[in-house]
């Protein structure tokens, strides 16, 4: 299945689920602002990933699902209140990176399909 859709399509797909999952936690944060004593959480990746392979660099590829099974996606406190301001800014630009990663694998999967009309 690698060699039909590549490393490019298994990644996206994973950081579809990061930003859905990620959406849950900052959706939760502002649904609870009010509740006394919530402390607000978001799911971190980025950093986490960049440690990972730059510790397997010298060690060969790192496989992304191999990522993920390791608990890539780690959610963390992210203070003592919630910061209403702070919360619609992070749920705007999760959702504006859950875009941009869904219009990329559909244009994977469009150029797929345009290369299948084209054998035919």
């Amino acid at each position: 299945m690698n060699a039909l859709f590549g490393k490019t399509t298994e990644m996206l797909s994973l950081l579809l689920g990061y930003h859905s999952e990620r959406h849950k936690i900052i959706s939760s944060n502002i649904a609870n602002m009010d509740t006394p004593g919530y402390q607000p959480k978001d799911m971190i990746f980025d950093k986490e990933l960049a440690k990972k392979i730059a510790s397997q660099r010298s060690g060969g590829e790192i496989s992304v699902k191999e990522a993920a099974d390791e608990g890539v996606f780690i959610v963390v406190n992210d203070g003592s209140r919630v910061n209403i301001d702070k919360e619609m800014s992070k749920l705007a630009e999760n959702h504006l990176m859950y875009n941009l990663k869904a219009e990329l694998l559909a244009r994977k999967f469009r150029g797929l399909k345009d290369i299948v009309k084209g054998m035919k």
